[in-house]
């Protein structure tokens, strides 16, 4: 599988989830659209009011003023699906919001010094279960490729190719081509393309199967308790 898209460069080290998504956006009550409140105190400034409203049921912006320095503000980083990071990106409390604000990223990029980690493991398992991925460089070749999207987002969007077969990431340029680290289990599960809730479905669905077909294998228990079916459905 090959993905390719607009990379944005985060390299804040120790980014927490309280960073990527706050903690006062939890009390939404949706698991999706969570992406406009991602970085919030990154991509806006303080002068930007959003609160929650009782018409619409979920947190509103009634000011917004984008952070001008922010790198997801940069003109280049529109429509970016790839967001590079570093050292411990995602650390902190275990919050599944923090990847549901992260949607709209296919590929999450990590590095980290040597003896650190890129991804807190939580976090990165998180992604993994929302087809997320999360290719992990080496600190050298993380430096090579922070130094070409600098130079490359001043010139425009920036693009980068993911092969998760050959577990390589390839700027849009041919500047370079880079060994990554995927995880094996990353790389079946993902390529599956169903997330827990789609599994979780399937799951349900084949469990009626089962249980339609053994009461038609067992005709008389079924007569003797026409509601047993139901009751071991809902069950």
């Amino acid at each position: 599988m090959k993905i390719t898209g607009i990379v944005v460069p985060f390299l804040q080290p120790n980014t927490d989830t309280d960073v990527i998504i706050p903690a006062r956006f939890l009390k939404r009550t949706a698991l999706d659209g969570f992406e406009p409140f991602a970085f919030f105190e990154k991509r806006y400034l303080p002068s930007t009011v959003c609160e929650p409203s009782l018409a619409s049921r979920d947190y509103v912006f009634t000011r917004r003023d984008p952070d001008p320095e922010s790198p997801f503000n940069h003109p280049a980083a529109a429509g970016a699906t790839f967001l590079l990071t570093w050292n411990n990106f995602g650390c902190g409390s275990s919050r599944e919001h923090a990847v549901y604000a992260l949607r709209n990223y296919r590929v999450i990029i990590g590095g980290a010094p040597a003896g650190k980690t890129a991804f807190a493991d939580i976090f990165r398992d998180n992604c993994r279960q929302n087809l997320i991925w999360t290719p992990v460089l080496s600190e050298a070749d993380h430096g090579r490729l922070a130094a070409w999207a600098s130079e490359a987002m001043a010139k425009g969007p920036a693009r980068l190719t993911l092969d998760s077969e050959t577990a390589r990431l390839s700027t849009g340029d041919g500047a370079l081509d880079l060994p990554c680290s995927i995880p094996p289990h990353h790389v079946s599960y993902i390529h599956a393309g169903k997330d827990p809730f789609e599994t979780a479905k399937e799951q349900v669905a084949s469990h009626g199967k089962r249980i339609d077909a053994w009461f038609r294998e067992h005709p008389a228990f079924y007569e003797s308790a026409p509601d047993a079916l139901a009751k071991a459905r809902e069950g």
